[in-house]
């Protein structure tokens, strides 16, 4: 196994832009106030003449074999259909569910909550899935699911035959995600867990202040396409306190995302955070207004990462903050990638069209098991043009260039520990350290003035030795 290096990276007011094109239009903002803003949503207490309506008064078994869908949907129109104050139960035990809708508009003037003490279990036949999803909330004004209970999404054999499917070449159908929130407003998701989806385990779009916490997710780290939480389209999301353990991203973000936060969520196994892919679509609308803060990756593929397509359209992504994160042997912690999924033989070398701007780093430190921890792609133009000067690197004598793969010029003299290409500008300084523990526990203070190197430069490169056991980088400018 890789050694992890410490790898301290303390960026101040690290703000960068790349791609300087049409960005395309603006988020769509949705109407309405936010309800529960200043209040304490944790809190969860029957409200006088509040009905409950449980389940099991409309025919589910809790046994894991009864098919309980149309209880379920019975129960959930009686609660939806009343025009008063109501909680639909789910109680222990186990419930077997296949697709269903709990839509809206509701006629309580409050908002509804589904208590889920059990566990909902979805049935293994993805041909009962031809929507998309598992569980649908749709159209509803108010909205709270809570209860400490598990969604089960039994994901294990629609996993290996959509690696089946893949590895044939077919067209195949998309496994459904678990918990699907369309047109939500003034949502809270807390105390719930999701394991094994068979797609996405939490898929948010087209909704407006929407509060996620406390939720757990599982599923092997081997298991295809089961991003976390997934937002697209939707204003004003908080996402706090989240324990995430999934195959493919812990939170990922497309276009129309507009302020979203991201606090003290634990990602790992998985790929990071992601903003993107962006610039796939025509008319896409921008990302704008994320904070991701206070957040630990543990063991991750990525970190926090933000990748658009080259040679496709117009799209944008500004105003996104990254600050006090920390790193646990993450092969590839931070990433912008402005080619994805360019490869040699596919490229068409047509710089993204996609615009990221006003993006900041603050207080990113810990591990990674790779020689490269900050991977930087941002295509300002044929970066062929581009040529790089006066660098200068301090370094042990075993240290090696290793991990910067591609062509373009100024490669081969880069700078350990960040690449980049190709040459563009920082607009303020940049403070790195590197040494060679092997411990994983991030330091809990900043490096002294005398252990970091002072980085006033143009896009510098700063790549981790493998062997040295402390190394000092120093990068002048780089320039076009």
């Amino acid at each position: 196994m890789a050694t992890a290096k410490r790898v301290e990276i303390v960026i101040l007011c690290f703000a960068l832009a790349c791609c300087y094109v049409n960005a395309g239009p603006r988020v769509r903002p949705i109407a309405g106030p936010d309800i529960y803003k200043g209040q304490n949503v944790a809190k969860d207490s029957l409200v006088p003449g509040e009905k409950i309506v449980n389940v099991m008064n409309f025919g589910a078994k809790p046994d894991g074999e009864f098919d309980c869908t149309q209880a379920f949907m019975d129960a959930w129109r009686a609660t939806c259909k009343s025009p008063g104050q109501n909680r639909l139960l789910i109680p222990q035990g186990r419930f077997l569910v296949s697709s269903m809708f709990f839509a809206g508009p509701c006629m309580s003037p409050k908002p509804i909550t589904i208590q889920v003490v059990g566990t909902v279990l979805a049935t293994t036949d993805i041909s009962e899935y031809e929507n998309g999803e598992w569980l649908m909330f749709e159209d509803i004004a108010g909205l709270k699911l809570i209860g400490g209970g598990t969604f089960d999404g039994q994901g294990q054999d629609s996993w290996s035959q959509t690696e089946d499917c893949e590895k044939s070449g077919s067209t195949c159908i998309r496994n459904p995600s678990s918990l699907y929130f369309n047109k939500v407003t003034n949502g809270v998701i807390q105390n719930i867990k999701s394991v094994n989806s068979k797609g996405f385990h939490v898929f948010v779009t087209n909704c407006a202040n929407m509060r996620l916490r406390r939720i757990g997710i599982t599923a092997p780290d081997t298991s295809p396409n089961t991003d976390g939480i997934h937002i697209s389209h939707s204003i004003n999301v908080k996402l706090s306190k989240c324990n995430i353990r999934t195959g493919d991203d812990c939170v990922s973000m497309i276009q129309g995302v507009n302020n979203v936060t991201i606090n003290k969520v634990n990602c790992g196994p998985g790929h990071g955070i992601s903003i993107g892919s962006l610039g796939k679509y025509q008319n896409e609308l921008e990302v704008r207004g994320v904070r991701v803060l206070n957040c630990t990756f543990s063991g991750t593929d990525n970190g926090i990462r933000i990748k658009t397509w080259p040679d496709k359209y117009p799209g944008a992504a500004s105003d996104i903050t990254f600050s006090d994160i920390t790193m646990q042997n993450v092969k590839r912690p931070i990433i912008i990638d402005q080619e994805y999924q360019c490869t040699p033989a596919n490229c068409q070398k047509k710089p993204s069209l996609v615009k990221v701007s006003n993006v900041a780093f603050a207080n990113v430190r810990g591990t990674t098991i790779s020689p490269i921890a900050v991977d930087l792609r941002c295509m300002v133009g044929n970066n062929e043009k581009r040529k790089k000067k006066s660098v200068k690197v301090i370094a042990g004598k075993k240290d090696e260039e290793e991990g910067f793969k591609g062509k373009g010029k100024g490669r081969k003299n880069a700078s350990r520990g960040i690449r980049q290409r190709p040459w563009g500008k920082w607009t303020s300084e940049i403070k790195v350290s590197v040494s060679g523990s092997a411990s994983s526990t991030p330091p809990r203070k900043p490096p002294s003035a005398s252990a970091v190197t002072r980085l006033n430069s143009t896009f510098p490169l700063l790549r981790q030795p493998r062997n040295a056991a402390s190394t000092l980088m120093l990068i002048s400018s780089l320039t076009k």
